[in-house]
């Protein structure tokens, strides 16, 4: 301060770039400085410390090289901050995670994120570069590159080369499950410059097909004709199916090109045709939250479209295994990858199911997790044949219930040479389980159905993989057919069985006991169920011998049907033309009676 006036005075800093502290030392009499917003008094010899908070810095790069490089940038900075505009006028390699606040790449500048690595763009995305690649993004053996934008894309065309290297040749000629993970991808451009997709001569047709449960079963998948000469772009939050093969030693190549997704929510139509299952694909260029079991409690993409839902369950293809992967809400915290595509089962009268932009993640994870780090009691049963093995899974959680809940249990999905899967304890209707979860005590009265479907006779071998026992407790495989009881869940243990064609209702059950269950057990009546088929059919499941006779009454009480059979524990039984309606089941045995309502409609 000078006599009667005051003398401004500026002087220019370079600062680090990184948001941290900046700390500047100023010789200096008493006086108020001011730094953007903020503002501090001074005393002489003293130290400003001032947050970057209120500073916004753009730094451009230097010359071609590495994001991680001092080389690379201007003045030597490396920008990692969403308090950051970065401009690119060079070729840039991303090695690491980094934060930037706008991307700018200028007529010359293109951006590598290799396999593993991500970018976070808190606003907005410009690129003058007219290349289809200027920004490359890696997916390979360390997983997929990412890239988020919370803000706008900004060039009108295709900037954006998305190449996703499959972890091995074991992959060539599997199927897989793909969706885009850009705006405006051509389907097109997807055949011509992925690894060469496999065709066959007659028909001619290409490995590459949407799916449509309402048609029939061995119609559901449509392919595209070879050679491909459409126009299509890949939908928006659409799943497909594809095939490919590089050649022997070579790991095949998916391939998109396009725009980075600006749009939040993605609504993509599915429709309760058929089964109701649909297949849809992640539409963004990063994982999303899958189920509550993530950070994000309701933004996950089971919680958010529970409406349009059947089941909050996920199926999604194992290729290297040929299964489908069940996941629901109670399994660990799981994402979905970008360019992945799965399975979701609509509810009655259909809907939009949503991806949303607050279900992103730069979270990392393997492909295919199927780890649990629950400490829950947890039976896993498998069967296994001399080519394939196949798993059921049993949890035993608090406030679960022996009827379904939606969830907690998974229907089972597909089918193919050898499946394995357990049907309700209470209210049984035939449903398939792949997950099937039940309270958390009461073992010894929770009597699980256990079924196996195969396409021709053969020697199964089941076994168990039972987790965090409680005390006292054994497992045990129950087969009423030939009355043997086993027990599974020893080491080495096992239960080696000869099964037909078909199916084994009513055959095997599992037990979780202090002690053997006795085969005197197997003849009462606490497993029978009953359930329709169809409207022309009922089944009487879980009566392995003895005389039944069945009575049906309308809800006046008036007898509408009575017939008798010889108990093979599922048996069929034709039903008359009843009219749609509520009636009431009487089934009689030597040892018992039961009743059951059931519709007709």
């Amino acid at each position: 301060q000078t006599t009667g006036a005051w003398e401004k005075v500026v002087r220019t800093f370079d600062l680090p770039a990184d948001d941290v502290s900046a700390r500047i030392r100023l010789k200096t009499l008493n006086t108020s400085v001011h730094v953007d917003d903020v503002s501090l008094v001074l005393t002489s010899d003293a130290e400003l410390i001032t947050s970057r908070s209120a500073i916004t810095t753009s730094i451009s790069s230097f010359q071609t090289g590495g994001w991680e490089s001092t080389s690379t940038w201007v003045n030597g900075v490396v920008p990692d901050s969403h308090k950051i505009d970065v401009i690119i006028n060079h070729e840039v390699t991303l090695s690491s995670a980094v934060k930037v606040n706008d991307l700018t790449l200028g007529s010359t500048g293109k951006l590598k994120i290799n396999s593993g690595k991500s970018i976070s763009i808190a606003n907005n995305l410009a690129i003058s570069n007219t290349a289809v690649s200027s920004i490359t993004v890696k997916a390979g053996n360390f997983g997929p590159g990412l890239i988020k934008i919370g803000g706008t894309y900004g060039p009108t065309g295709n900037r954006v080369y998305f190449n996703h290297k499959m972890a091995s040749e074991s992959f060539n000629e599997e199927w897989l499950l793909i969706a885009s993970p850009l705006e405006d991808a051509t389907i097109s451009n997807f055949i011509t410059h992925s690894t060469t997709l496999v065709t066959r001569a007659s028909p001619d047709l290409t490995a590459f097909a949407d799916y449509d449960d309402g048609l029939s079963a061995d119609s559901k998948y449509t392919y595209v004709a070879n050679p491909y000469t459409g126009t299509d772009n890949f939908v928006d939050g659409k799943g497909y199916t594809t095939q490919l093969n590089a050649g022997a030693g070579t790991p095949p190549t998916l391939q998109f090109r396009g725009k980075l997704q600006d749009t939040s929510p993605i609504d993509f139509t599915i429709s309760d045709a058929g089964n109701g299952f649909n297949l849809v694909g992640n539409p963004y260029s990063t994982w999303l939250f899958a189920n509550k079991g993530t950070t994000s409690a309701t933004n996950n993409l089971l919680t958010a479209n529970t409406t349009v839902l059947e089941e909050e369950t996920i199926w999604i293809w194992d290729s290297l295994n040929s299964t489908y992967i069940t996941k629901n809400q109670d399994d660990d915290a799981f994402r979905i990858a970008p360019t992945q595509g799965f399975f979701i089962k609509s509810a009655s009268g259909s809907g939009s199911f949503s991806f949303a932009e607050n279900m992103q993640t730069l979270t990392t994870q393997t492909y295919y997790r199927t780890s649990n780090t629950n400490t829950r009691f947890e039976i896993n049963l498998f069967a296994a044949t001399n080519d394939d093995q196949r798993n059921t899974t049993v949890r035993y959680i608090n406030n679960r219930t022996t009827s379904f809940d939606n969830g907690s249990d998974s229907s089972l999905f597909g089918g193919d040479d050898l499946s394995i899967y357990t049907e309700l304890v209470e209210n049984n209707t035939g449903k398939k389980l792949a997950i099937q979860s039940l309270p958390n005590s009461n073992f010894e009265n929770m009597v699980i159905p256990i079924g196996v479907m195969l396409a021709e006779g053969s020697e199964i071998t089941f076994t168990a993989d039972a987790l965090n026992i409680p005390a006292n407790y054994k497992v045990y495989l129950e087969d009423r057919a030939i009355n043997i009881v086993t027990r599974l869940d020893e080491a080495n243990s096992e239960y080696v069985v000869f099964i037909e064609s078909g199916n084994t209702n009513g055959r095997f059950y599992l037990h979780a006991k202090t002690s053997s269950p006795l085969i005197t057990d197997t003849n009462n009546l606490s497993t029978v169920s009953m359930f329709t088929t169809s409207n022309s059919n009922l089944r009487v499941q879980g009566l392995h011998e003895g005389d039944g006779s069945i009575l049906i009454f309308n809800i006046l009480g008036k007898e509408m049907f009575k017939t008798s059979f010889e108990g093979n524990g599922a048996n069929d039984i034709p039903l008359p033309n009843l009219a749609n309606g509520i009636y009431i089941i009487k089934l009689k045995t030597q040892n018992g009676t039961i009743n059951k309502k059931i519709i007709i409609q």
